[in-house]
């Protein structure tokens, strides 16, 4: 899949000028990426479009996203700020087992979105008809994430409800099967905490490394 075709799936089920619609962030192609993060949906509403951040040639442009975030908010919230924390993290540990299907030894690469694309202030302040996962499903099944981590109750449901084979690994650590495909899964109620990070990125390094060493056997 070519990133014009991915973007050309996505604006079938999205409206991509809606300045609401946030369906995720990447540092370069999405298609790239073996892990998720996975929330309930985005908060803040950006003076430009997704549109503004995406080109068919390089995938999302990242720098200039959180450029723009900062200049608006006039810093990162909360869990967007553990979120950084979490991606600068892993991409210098380089860990052994971020091996992939896809082309050798890459280091982890990840890729941000949420249950419901649509931002709002609250989760709770989220209208009906923008709490549709279909955006999320067809990251799933276009991308196949090697690990997911999922923050929040709702997020965490969803892929218990769709999920099969989960086999627990340790707490708040599962492989589950989502469709064909393994998937390892971490479950987090938040990402405020300091200490989320460091067992967040070690978890993440566990089940990538347990997915190399399945592909390489």
């Amino acid at each position: 899949m070519t990133l014009a075709e991915f973007h050309a799936g996505l604006k079938s089920i999205l409206d991509l000028q809606d300045l609401r619609s946030r369906p995720f962030d990447s540092d370069g192609s999405p298609l790239k990426c073996n892990i998720f993060i996975v929330g309930s949906n985005p908060r803040m509403t950006l003076d430009k479009p997704f549109l503004n951040y995406w080109s068919n040639d390089t995938g999302f442009k990242k720098k200039d996203f959180i450029d723009d975030y900062i200049a608006q908010n006039g810093k990162l919230q909360p869990t967007r700020c553990q979120i950084e924390k979490i991606i600068t993290q892993l991409a210098r540990s380089r860990p052994r087992g971020a091996t992939t299907d896809r082309s050798g030894h890459i280091r982890p690469t990840i890729l941000v979105t949420n249950l419901y694309p649509y931002t709002s202030t609250d989760e709770k302040n989220l209208e009906k008809g923008f709490r549709k996962d279909d955006v999320l499903r067809y990251l799933l099944r276009t991308i196949k994430p090697d690990a997911v981590v999922a923050h929040g109750s709702k997020a965490m449901r969803f892929f218990k409800k769709e999920c099969e084979r989960i086999i627990d690994l340790g707490e708040n650590i599962q492989e589950v099967t989502w469709g064909c495909r393994q998937i390892g899964l971490v479950h987090s109620h938040h990402l405020r905490a300091p200490t989320d990070v460091d067992w967040i990125c070690d978890a993440l390094t566990m089940l990538l490394r347990r997915k190399a060493a399945v592909h390489d056997d």
